[in-house]
């Protein structure tokens, strides 16, 4: 991946803080992720979620008790 590339991947308003947060806390709770980020809505929260994901960036799974657990 080129420097390009990874800029591009981590570009917008959300991603980095995500990635900030996911690399200095760990593994998160959606809602606690969303709660850390003031304003970040959902739906939003979801698709960067689910873009990072698509490019390896974080890894997002379902504990038993049904709970999105998400990890850098």
């Amino acid at each position: 991946m080129s420097f390009r590339d990874a800029m591009e991947t981590i570009d917008g308003k959300w991603k980095s803080p995500i990635l900030l947060s996911l690399g200095f806390i760990g593994t998160m709770r959606f809602g606690e992720l969303q709660r850390m980020h003031d304003g970040i809505p959902a739906k939003t929260l979801g698709k960067e979620l689910k873009d990072l994901e698509q490019n390896g960036l974080d890894e997002t799974r379902m504990a038993a008790n049904g709970w999105a657990i998400i990890g850098a």
